[in-house]
């Protein structure tokens, strides 16, 4: 006969109104804070491509054209992330910063690539929080599970 010795995942617990708890005021703030990044590098691919440059390097046509696309996919992750936070989807934004934590390991290599060191402490900094964010709220059923 086997014996289990793992982890049992214990449910979260309902308020005495019957409705799960909204999971912790720092996954909230992660998530606000990592869609004002993530907004923020929308705002620089469309108004100054410069900045996502490095030293030395010049803008042209094809980078400007590069640049506009990223900023399409960065508001719609910031604008994801904020929606499904606002819908307390939790089950949907968890599966949202995964994406938003596997995105921010790429500009990691980046960085490390392109010697920006100032980047890659950054993007290992969100990295760690959306997944921890991501974790956290795999706990939590959205809202129309809820009911």
């Amino acid at each position: 006969m086997a014996s289990t010795t793992g982890t049992v995942r214990q449910p979260v617990r309902s308020t005495a109104a019957g409705r799960p708890r909204r999971p912790p005021l720092w996954v909230s703030a992660v998530v606000v804070v990592g869609a004002l990044g993530v907004i923020s590098l929308s705002y620089s691919a469309l108004f100054d491509p410069q900045t996502m440059l490095g030293h030395g390097q010049q803008v042209t046509a094809a980078a400007r054209v590069w640049a506009h696309y990223a900023a399409a996919y960065d508001a719609a992750l910031a604008i994801a992330l904020i929606a499904f936070l606002a819908a307390r989807a939790y089950q949907v934004l968890a599966g949202v910063l995964l994406q938003a934590a596997i995105a921010e390991t790429l500009l990691a290599v980046v960085g490390y690539t392109a010697h920006r060191p100032e980047q890659i402490a950054a993007d290992l900094l969100l990295i760690a929080a959306f997944v921890f964010a991501a974790v956290r709220l795999s706990r939590y059923p959205s809202r129309d599970s809820a009911r």
